[in-house]
């Protein structure tokens, strides 16, 4: 087993998440628990930066999970990590699981002061046009209307 997870590790950077009943945090700012192991699958269950998930099977780089609330399904195991991320504010016995980099990871590279920075320096650059990119939104029957018009398929 030490092999496999050796070789797991070397090939996908991701350590044994196969075993049962491992929890894995989500490292994304969002994503969604889909019931196949498709990205346009529909998504059956919203899933948020740090929450935990109980690993019940891995199907290539798919895991089938189950939230804390119950819900069951799969999640790309480029979403997850099995380092606890999570962050919690708002009292004074608060404790960061996370450092700076996990965050500037989680956000791929920027925080609010490198990006402040980067503004700063490229005035020519269409800010609020990569905000409004990155906060749009499709929904699942939007999507499902788009890759059934376009018959496209998952790989």
């Amino acid at each position: 087993m030490a092999a496999a997870c050796t070789l797991l590790l070397m090939h996908e950077n991701f350590a044994c998440a196969a075993d049962s009943n491992t929890t894995v945090f989500v490292e994304v700012s969002a994503t969604k628990i889909r019931p196949q192991p498709k990205y346009w699958s529909p998504g059956t269950a919203d899933l948020v930066y740090g929450a935990p998930l109980t690993v019940l099977a891995r199907e290539n780089d798919w895991l089938k999970v189950r939230t804390a609330a119950g819900a069951e399904g799969f999640v790309n195991s480029s979403a997850v990590t099995e380092r606890k991320v999570a962050l919690a504010a708002g009292s004074d016995s608060v404790r960061i699981k996370a450092d700076e980099s996990d965050v500037v990871l989680a956000g791929k590279g920027f925080n609010e002061q490198i990006e402040s920075s980067y503004r700063a320096s490229r005035k020519d650059l269409n800010f609020a046009g990569v905000d409004a990119v990155q906060n749009f939104t499709v929904s699942d029957s939007t999507l499902a209307h788009f890759i059934a018009a376009g018959k496209l398929r998952n790989p």
